[in-house]
Formats: structure tokens, C-alpha cells, sequence
């Protein structure tokens, strides 16, 4: 299978004159978590603090996957997270920072994205 990616990737780089080069690759941002969403995400982080901050990092890491899986699901953007799982980062740090930096001080975590395990 690699012999056959390149191949195609020489013959499709032959085919350009010489002095050309492959067009470039289109690229699209992704779409935005609409602020609904991001809403109910610092709702339930917020609603697990009370669990983290008692719990060891063994049992609130795992929790903390789950809800965010769940939440990815339910909201559309699993697929955003698994290309960027700073993303949890990103939108938590813009609409409710103070709950991201309690949950990262009870999750033992310097971001959510250290965190996720099998998102990307």
C-alpha cells in the first residue's frame, strides 16, 4: 500500500511541467462550536468539579473523557476534537475561564487537550 501512495504521488508530481508545481491543497477551518454548546460544556464541567476536586487523577481522568465524548456527540463536533483537541481549550478559555482553570487544578492538567485520550 505505501509502495502504491508513492507511486501515485511521483507520477502525479511527473505530470507537472517541468518549472510547475502540485496545486496546492484547499484547505477549510473548521466551523465553529456554536456558543450553545461551548454553554453546556462549562455547565457540565462546572457540575464535575465537585467530584474532581475529591477524586484521584485514576478516576477524574476517565471522567473526564467520557464528558467530553458525550458532549462532542451530542453537540455535533466530535470530529473538530479529534483534529484538534486543543479545541476544548480554545472555546472553554473564551467563554468560562475560571471553570476551565478550577477543572485543570482538580484534573491535576495543564490543558484539556493532555488529557483526552483517543481524540485525535
Amino acid at each position: 500500500m505505501r509502495l502504491l501512495t508513492v507511486s501515485a504521488t511521483a507520477m502525479a508530481l511527473a505530470a507537472c511541467g517541468p518549472g510547475q508545481s502540485a496545486p496546492p491543497a484547499t484547505t477549510t477551518p473548521p466551523p465553529a462550536v456554536a456558543n450553545n454548546a461551548v454553554a453546556q460544556l462549562c455547565d457540565q464541567l462546572h457540575g464535575a468539579l465537585s467530584d474532581w476536586r475529591i477524586q484521584t487523577p485514576s478516576l477524574t481522568h476517565p471522567a473526564l473523557n467520557v464528558l467530553v465524548q458525550a458532549w462532542g456527540l451530542q453537540n455535533g463536533v466530535t470530529a473538530q476534537i479529534i483534529g484538534n483537541r486543543a479545541l476544548v481549550d480554545d472555546v472553554t478559555m473564551k467563554q468560562c475561564a475560571q471553570t476551565r482553570t478550577e477543572a485543570l487544578t482538580a484534573l491535576e492538567l495543564p490543558s484539556f487537550a493532555a488529557g483526552l485520550i483517543g481524540l485525535g
